[in-house]
């Protein structure tokens, strides 16, 4: 199979003699790619298959059968990373576009230095969903393509835990232009062509160009704020800072990952009082007695409405699926409470499915002690004179 790919990559890269009409080759990629990819697959080489298997997306987006490749060869890089990306000091935290810096307690990532721990794209992080505490990233974003930077940010967010950090640097696009036509104005060449440099990068190393050092997109103080609160980020506007790294006008922020409830509740538009109060004691009270930590709370009339991106769910009724909601969303590995306003304990049932809860809110302590006697649950105690 090693073989096979030298071979293969050989005929790729069109090195033939004879003149081949473009049709007839168009059809010779195609197979040579084909083959590439499955060739890869039996070598264990997922990174190369991936590779291959974006290339043949681009030239046919139509197929179906290279969408469950690409998932196929993503599951198999996360399956690989999964047993050499091990917690230091009891967490996973990840230096993106690091280059050769090494910094304690974190995993230095970049696919071009090989000086790096781990030489893989920063457009797809190899880690499951949920499990990275922190992703560092100090200058490296601006050089990747744009569509690219914003498969970043949406993996930076996917893979992190709740409450996971995103420490972001990256040049201010704003800044650096303005400086850069100041200077120019001025007719300060040296300051200019630095500050050209902090728009567009260097380019070149030792007259030759060097792809690696150009910027391809770039990022106002406003629009990356934007960009990362579409995506689902909280950024607190104490978390923003403005700073001159490399003698570059920069962004710095630190942006975090909310614990996203699911809270069942019929009376969206408040108009319950019970749904008021609930509401307010749980999300405030409870959920968000620390105010560095964000917690998203999302109404829903119906659990079926309830997402990946779910960390927990809220019950409020019982009914005969309930069960098999719960079962549900065990697998979806979500922490399940129930918001116990009202003694029904002796209703057929209830016990054995509120045993199955991971916690019980309850609105008195009376009905607390009588739940956990009952269940053996940890209960909260919410009381209902909120208003």
């Amino acid at each position: 199979y090693n073989k096979a790919a030298q071979i293969l990559e050989f005929c790729l890269n069109n090195k033939f003699q004879e003149p081949i009409l473009q049709s007839r080759k168009d059809y010779s990629d195609f197979k040579c790619l084909q083959m590439l990819e499955f060739t890869y697959d039996k070598i264990g080489n997922h990174e190369k298959a991936l590779e291959i298997v974006e290339k043949l997306r681009e030239r046919f987006p139509e197929l179906d059968s290279l969408k469950h490749d690409f998932e196929y060869c993503k599951a198999c890089i996360k399956d690989k990373y999964e047993k050499i990306i091990i917690p230091i000091d009891g967490k996973i935290k990840l230096n993106m576009g690091s280059g050769a810096q090494k910094i304690d307690g974190f995993y230095s990532c970049d696919k071009y230095d090989k000086a790096a721990d781990f030489n893989f794209d920063m457009k797809f992080i190899p880690c499951r969903e949920k499990t990275v505490d922190i992703i560092r990233s100090e200058h490296s974003a601006e050089h990747l393509l744009h569509e690219y930077c914003m498969e970043f940010f949406k993996e930076a967010f996917r893979v992190l835990k709740p409450y996971g950090i995103f420490d972001l640097e990256i040049p201010d696009f704003e800044q650096c232009a303005l400086s850069y036509i100041k200077a120019s104005k001025e007719n300060k060449p040296v300051e200019a062509n630095w500050y050209r440099k902090t728009i567009w990068g260097r380019q070149f190393t030792n007259n030759t160009i060097d792809h690696g050092q150009m910027h391809t997109t770039g990022f106002t103080a406003e629009g990356i704020l934007e960009i990362l609160a579409e995506i689902g980020f909280i950024t607190p506007e104490y978390n923003v800072f403005k700073t001159n790294k490399y003698g570059t006008p920069s962004i710095k922020l630190i942006a975090m990952k909310p614990f996203v409830v699911y809270y069942y509740d019929n009376c969206k538009d408040e108009s319950s009082a019970t749904s008021r109060i609930r509401r307010k004691n749980l999300f405030y009270e409870y959920m968000n007695n620390s105010r560095s930590l964000p917690v998203r709370l999302k109404m829903i009339d119906n659990y079926d409405k309830v997402d990946k991106d779910a960390d927990a769910v809220v019950m409020t009724s019982f009914g005969p699926e309930s069960i098999e909601v719960i079962k549900k969303f065990r697998e979806m590995k979500i922490k399940i409470y129930y918001d116990h306003n009202e003694d029904i304990l002796q209703f057929p049932g209830v016990i054995d499915t509120l045993k199955l809860v991971d916690m019980i809110f309850c609105c008195s302590k009376t009905l607390a002690e009588k739940t956990v006697l009952a269940t053996g649950v940890k209960s909260v105690i919410l009381e209902d004179s909120y208003e």
